[in-house]
């Protein structure tokens, strides 16, 4: 499922990120939409993931039956969030197999 590149010199691996977009002010007249984009993060720098269970019941048939987990990555000084596509599972084995890349 998940990729690995080198991207200026340091290896990426690509998720499906997942990004909610809210109906505005009355959002509850206005439903959430989803959208998704290949986001590539150096997996060095991911310090935890969770199953994110909040977008378990989207309508999006894209999205539909699929599990997500949230990642947070260490920029230095401040975290960033996201959800992405795959259960904390997969995406620790795609972290590990990585690392067994790196060893072999």
């Amino acid at each position: 499922q998940n990729m690995f590149t080198y991207i200026k010199g340091e290896l990426m691996i690509k998720f499906t990120e997942v990004i909610e977009r809210r109906g505005g002010a009355f959002a509850s007249n206005n439903p959430s939409s989803f959208q998704i984009r290949e986001v590539y993060i150096n997996p060095e720098h991911i310090v935890l993931v969770r199953e994110e269970q909040h977008y378990n019941n989207i309508s999006d048939a894209s999205l539909n039956g699929k599990s997500f987990s949230r990642l947070v990555v260490n920029r230095g000084s401040t975290t960033y969030e996201t959800t992405v596509v795959g259960t904390p599972n997969e995406i620790y084995e795609s972290i590990n197999s990585r690392r067994t890349l790196l060893k072999g």
